[in-house]
């Protein structure tokens, strides 16, 4: 919290949500919890 308030971020900015997230990674990279992975399928210019 103390970061949002110094980066002067409004906490309503904040996103908490998985949906870009993949879910199904290929074996070698674990668990749907892979960081930074996209779903590229619904979020295809994610850049």
């Amino acid at each position: 919290m103390d970061r949002f308030e110094a980066e002067r971020i409004p906490l309503t900015v904040a996103v908490l949500d998985m949906d870009w997230h993949i879910t199904d990674p290929d074996a070698r990279y674990g668990s749907g919890w892979t960081g930074y992975t996209w779903n590229s399928s619904l979020f295809p210019d994610h850049r």
